[in-house]
C-alpha cells in the first residue's frame, strides 16, 4: 500500500494536470526526451519539480502557487506573494482565505466540507485541479500538528496521482488516500473531515458545496480567525516600524482596527468545535 510521502512514481495514463508542479525546463519539456514522449515520473528526481515548501509550515501556499502556475502561467504569483494574503507568518493555511486569494484572481473556487471521492475524481476528469486537506499521522489522534494540504492531479485502478508541496508527484492507493484525508483536527478538535478546495479557470461552473457541518463551520470560523488576527498584527507592526502609525495607515491595513472581529471568529468557531466533540461524545461516535 502506498502512503503519502511515500515516494511512489504515479504510473497512470498521461494527463494534463500531470504538469502540475513540474519544472517546464528551458525548453518547455518537463524533462521529456521528446516531445511524444510521456513524461517522466521519478518523484526524487529534483529536476522535474518547481521547488517545494522546504522546511516552512506552508503546504497550503505552495500547493496553491502550483495550481495557480498551471492555470495561469507566468502570470500566476508565486508562493511568498500568495503568503502576503493567506499566512503572513508561518502558521496553517485557512481554507476560506485559500479560496478567497484564487477568486481574486477571477478564478473559479469553491471549497467543499465532506466531499466524497467521485465529486474529487470527476473534477480532476475535466482539469479542474483539486486541492485536499490531509492528517499525515491519522492514526494517532493526539498528534494534530501534521495537517497536510495536497493536490489531486490523477487518478486510475490503482490509486490516485498527488501533487505533494514537499516538492514532487507521487502515487497514493485509494485505501490509503482515504485514511489520510477522512478527517483534519484542529485544537485537537475533529474539525473537517474530506475537505476540498477545486480551482477552476475563469468561467468554470463547479458543483454546488452541500451546507457543512458543525464542526467544518466552527474550523473554518476558527482558522480564518486566527489568520486574520496574526495577519493584521504583522501589518500594524510593519506599519508601526516604518514610522508612527496614523489612523490613515492603520485603516488601510485590513482587520487591524477591527481584530475584535477575528478574535470573536476564533471564539465562535472554537465553541462549535467542542460543541461538536461533545455532541459526538454523547451519542457514542
Amino acid at each position: 500500500m502506498s502512503r503519502l510521502c511515500d515516494h511512489q512514481p504515479y504510473t497512470g495514463p498521461e494527463s494534463p494536470l500531470l504538469a502540475l508542479g513540474r519544472d517546464p525546463g528551458p525548453d518547455g519539456s518537463f524533462g521529456r526526451p521528446s516531445p511524444d514522449a510521456p513524461l517522466p515520473r521519478d518523484p526524487n528526481d529534483p529536476s522535474l519539480w518547481l521547488p517545494g515548501q522546504g522546511r516552512a509550515n506552508a503546504c497550503g501556499t505552495t500547493t496553491l502557487a502550483c495550481v495557480l502556475r498551471y492555470l495561469l502561467g507566468e502570470r500566476a504569483p508565486d508562493r511568498l506573494q500568495i503568503d502576503e494574503q493567506v499566512r503572513r507568518a508561518d502558521i496553517f493555511s485557512a481554507p476560506d482565505l485559500l479560496v478567497a486569494c484564487a477568486r481574486r484572481l477571477g478564478l473559479a473556487a469553491q471549497r467543499y466540507d465532506g466531499a466524497d471521492l467521485d465529486l474529487v475524481l470527476d473534477l480532476v476528469d475535466r482539469d479542474v485541479p483539486v486541492m485536499v486537506l490531509t492528517d499525515l499521522t491519522p492514526l494517532d489522534l493526539r498528534d494534530t500538528a501534521n495537517l497536510h494540504w495536497v493536490c489531486v492531479v490523477g487518478h486510475d485502478a490503482d490509486g490516485l496521482a498527488i501533487y505533494n508541496p514537499h516538492g514532487f508527484q507521487e502515487a497514493v492507493d485509494r485505501a490509503s488516500f482515504e485514511l489520510h484525508w477522512r478527517e483534519a483536527r484542529l485544537f485537537g478538535l475533529p474539525a473537517w473531515g474530506h475537505l476540498a478546495i477545486a480551482v477552476a479557470r475563469t468561467g468554470t461552473t463547479l458543483p454546488t458545496p452541500r451546507s457543512p457541518g458543525l464542526a467544518a463551520v466552527g474550523a473554518g470560523w476558527a482558522a480564518s480567525g486566527v489568520a486574520s488576527i496574526v495577519n493584521g498584527a504583522i501589518s500594524l507592526r510593519r506599519s508601526a516600524s516604518g514610522g508612527r502609525p496614523t489612523l490613515t495607515r492603520l485603516a488601510a491595513v485590513p482587520g487591524v482596527l477591527g481584530l475584535a472581529v477575528p478574535a470573536a471568529q476564533v471564539a465562535a468557531g472554537t465553541a462549535l468545535l467542542l460543541g461538536n466533540a461533545a455532541i459526538a461524545r454523547l451519542r457514542g461516535t
